[in-house]
């Protein structure tokens, strides 16, 4: 009888080992997606703007590189990166890691992303190698927009 009794006991013991993971695995899941909604939120304007992006540039492909979510669309002129979402128009690592930076970018300045980071980097695209800033080696990403997604996204241009 003794026997069966720390059976019992031990059984008891590892059963509640069994059901303290599973709440805690059901814990890091509900963290997790409350995470989730709360950085959609906060990121809710670039997420916005790539749901307008994504419908205007069609013909996705969604591919996973470094753990990242990237959608590349072949008609698209280089990449961007809004909220949750990077967009390419080629399949190079360098772009997508630089997009990264940006993605990181806008997780830490939620809705002032668009007007610390975002803005100026388009005008910076749409102005550099004319006659306003002619084209460098590598000048383009020395803007402090593209240093610093560069810095983030672990991208070395040297």
């Amino acid at each position: 009888m003794m026997r069966r009794t720390r059976l019992t006991k031990c059984l008891n013991f590892n059963m509640m080992i069994v059901i303290n993971k599973k709440k805690n695995t059901l814990m890091k899941k509900f963290f997790k997606v409350l995470w989730s909604i709360v950085l959609y939120i906060w990121q809710l304007p670039q997420n916005l703007a790539s749901l307008v992006v994504r419908l205007v540039y069609k013909g996705e492909k969604k591919r996973k590189i470094c753990g990242i979510t990237v959608y590349y669309l072949p008609s698209f002129p280089g990449g961007i990166s809004l909220g949750n979402t990077i967009m390419v128009g080629s399949q190079s690592e360098f772009t997508a890691r630089h997009e990264h930076g940006h993605q990181i970018q806008s997780k830490w300045l939620g809705p002032l992303y668009l007007i610390v980071i975002g803005i100026p980097s388009l005008i910076w695209a749409g102005i550099y190698d004319t006659d306003l800033i002619p084209y460098t080696h590598n000048g383009y990403y020395k803007f402090y927009t593209e240093s610093s997604a560069d810095k983030l996204g672990h991208v070395n241009r040297k």
